[in-house]
């Protein structure tokens, strides 16, 4: 081999070496104010600017990259590194709720200790269920389900049945065990306590709402919120999502655009129910618990605005994902267990159960 071709060897390494990094960069570089852009979504109200919201939707990917660009350009010792290693701190707290870093849970079981269960059980699946026999068979399948977790508690989503005479069935099997409930339409709050006083937030414009109930246990009595907030109610076809080769049909145009409309819809009416629930938390004149399906991910506007006042059973106790949200998408969590700063949490599970696009979550919690 000559002078010369080791040298031209040479400048095209070297060629090829920076064109894979600037390329890498561009990459790193959206990808870091995409970073940017969720963070900004738990600030922003839909209502002013929703797209952020939408945006935010890609956290989990976007902080995934962000940390495999860290470890690339240390790797080559570039100074890019400090781009998505700030991004990474800067939003560490976000990050804490996607992954969390508690060790351990408070196994020592004492008095004023009380267990909270929510779960979305998406009709009893009904819709995927043409033969009666089948669908009792499964609706009973998830109710024992339930009975054998026996929380003190326990707040359901779309928690209703096909046809009236299930709603009865379902109430008279949940009350062998939660002699206390309150029922309206497809949410429901059942209590092994007595309940003082029960009432609804009913959202104008949608079938969303939330179930409150004053519940006195033996050492103290909690206002128990069950919330469902607003679905973007996506129809089979729109849950299929087209390949990016398609784009240029009008058909999958319009789909997309419809889509990106209940995206948006969902979003803002979202917004607006959170603030209500908020205000009406602070009329409480006891602790409070809020259990149940929020449809948002913890980095959005809707999480922040409740966090402000209330701990998340996750961020407290629980260790890495949290994933509720058995759907599609995935490493989405949307279903919580909140409370008031004044109780204690003692314990957070993600239960495996593969019944519904849920999962149910199960917490301890004390005054």
């Amino acid at each position: 081999m000559t002078a010369q071709d080791s040298s031209f060897k040479s400048k095209l390494a070297d060629w090829w070496s920076q064109f894979y990094k600037t390329l890498f960069f561009g990459a790193n570089l959206i990808l870091f104010l995409l970073l940017l852009a969720s963070y900004l979504s738990a600030l922003v109200s839909p209502e002013s600017f929703y797209y952020l919201a939408i945006i935010a939707l890609g956290y989990p990917f976007y902080i995934i990259f962000n940390i495999l660009f860290v470890f690339f350009w240390l790797y080559h010792r570039e100074r890019k590194v400090y781009f998505s290693l700030a991004a990474i701190v800067i939003g560490f707290s976000h990050f804490m709720n996607l992954f969390a870093l508690n060790i351990g849970e408070d196994t020592h079981i004492q008095e004023g200790d009380y267990t909270f269960m929510t779960y979305n059980v998406r009709y009893f699946n009904a819709p995927f269920y043409k033969k009666r026999e089948d669908l009792d068979k499964e609706r009973n399948q998830i109710l024992e389900y339930i009975q054998q977790r026996d929380a003190d508690i326990f707040c359901g989503q779309e928690f209703s049945g096909k046809k009236q005479e299930d709603a009865a069935y379902i109430q008279q099997f949940m009350k062998k065990k939660w002699p206390y409930a309150h029922i309206q339409a497809s949410l429901s709050i059942y209590s092994k306590y007595p309940i003082l006083k029960r009432g609804i937030l009913d959202f104008e414009g949608t079938h969303n709402a939330v179930l409150y109930a004053d519940i006195s246990f033996p050492t103290g009595t909690m206002r128990v919120y069950c919330m469902h907030l607003q679905s973007i109610r996506l129809n089979a076809n729109e849950k299929q999502l087209k390949d990016v080769t398609t784009l240029n049909n009008k058909a999958t145009q319009n789909k997309y655009k419809k889509i990106g409309s209940k995206l948006k819809r969902a979003f803002v009416m979202r917004a607006d129910q959170v603030t209500q629930l908020k205000k009406h938390i602070d009329t409480s004149p006891y602790p409070v618990v809020v259990c149940g399906d929020m449809n948002d991910t913890p980095i959005s506007y809707a999480y922040a605005q409740l966090t402000q006042q209330l701990k998340d059973s996750f961020r407290v106790r629980a260790f890495g994902l949290g994933t509720t949200y058995a759907g599609s998408l995935p490493l989405l969590r949307i279903d919580y267990i909140l409370s008031s700063k004044l109780l204690k949490i003692r314990s957070h599970q993600v239960l495996s159960a593969n019944f519904s696009d849920h999962y149910p979550i199960l917490s301890r919690l004390s005054f």
